[in-house]
């Protein structure tokens, strides 16, 4: 049952996450069967676009970057109004940038901003496409999505957005070859 499949894998993956296997060996083993019981879900139910999904992440976490990427766009075209898109579109372009893929990197910010134009994380991806080598940098623009990704972050996560997003202004700074700012 591939819904069944999924679960299960999830439930491993998040002991993972946690950090609750004893060693590393068991982690490892937890990885090779959450991942390995995700596939089964897929291969169940090919359509299965949150297994997909988790499956992309899980794959990140193990470094295997343009496989997650190729997995995660795999469940976005089997279901893009998935309820999870968000998330999705945000590892699509989480991995783009990873693979300094500088068309598919702002395709995946712009149609998360489009379709997300409240989740901070589309702001912030906004700032962090400044870091791709053929994206021009435009200080002003930057220092409005700063003040944006602020604003749509929680209200507890505020202090620390702006640090973080000050630091991603400070990208297109040197890029802009502003000495200072």
């Amino acid at each position: 049952d591939a819904d069944a499949l999924e679960a299960r894998a999830t439930l491993i993956y998040w002991r993972w996450l946690l950090g609750l296997a004893p060693d590393p060996r068991a982690g490892e083993r937890l990885l090779d069967s959450a991942e390995a019981d995700f596939r089964a879900s897929v291969a169940a139910s090919p359509a299965q676009a949150s297994a997909l999904t988790s499956l992309s992440h899980l794959l990140v976490n193990r470094g295997q970057v343009a496989e997650a990427q190729l997995t995660a766009t795999e469940a976005y075209e089997k279901d893009p109004y998935l309820k999870a898109a968000n998330t999705t579109i945000w590892r699509l372009f989480g991995t783009s940038l990873d693979l300094e893929d500088d068309v598919n990197a702002p395709r995946w910010c712009e149609e998360g901003q489009r379709r997300f134009p409240d989740d901070y994380r589309f702001a912030e991806c906004q700032l962090k496409l400044f870091a791709l080598k053929n994206y021009p940098p435009d200080i002003p623009k930057a220092w409005k999505l700063l003040d944006r990704y602020v604003e749509l972050s929680p209200p507890e996560a505020r202090d620390f957005r702006r640090l973080r997003g000050e630091m991603l202004v400070a990208i297109a700074l040197v890029r802009a070859g502003s000495r200072d700012s």
